[in-house]
């Protein structure tokens, strides 16, 4: 089934902001599914779905659902502090994913316990 959407009025804000911090941002706000999150945030191939609320806003019943049920990882921003601390989380979970998959070799390993 699909819904009609409407854009919340801090949208262009929340993505203008993404992208100042160097975030790609895809705008799924008119895909018409319920409970679908308005944004697809990346950064070093780490995606994040961000639901935009303004101040008083609140989740329909369907972005609730999203937000419990999703495998991905989601978010709400209603402000540009709240993309600055998405974005600080993202960072750090690329660079926590990024240091897990770095492999160096024995040798490597040696001398780097020997260096000063």
């Amino acid at each position: 089934m699909t819904y009609v959407r409407r854009q919340d009025a801090n949208q262009p804000e929340i993505i203008a902001a993404f992208e100042r911090l160097g975030f790609s941002v895809l705008d799924l706000s008119k895909i018409g599914v319920e409970g679908v999150p308005d944004l697809a945030v990346s950064v070093h191939k780490l995606t994040v779905f961000v639901e935009v609320k303004t101040k008083e806003g609140k989740l329909s019943p369907g972005q609730i659902r999203w937000h419990r049920e999703s495998k991905a990882w989601t978010e709400t921003a209603r402000n540009t502090a709240d993309v600055e601390r998405i974005a600080k989380a993202m960072k750090q979970a690329a660079l926590d994913s990024h240091a897990a998959t770095v492999r160096i070799s024995p040798c490597q390993a040696q001398q780097q316990a020997h260096s000063p």
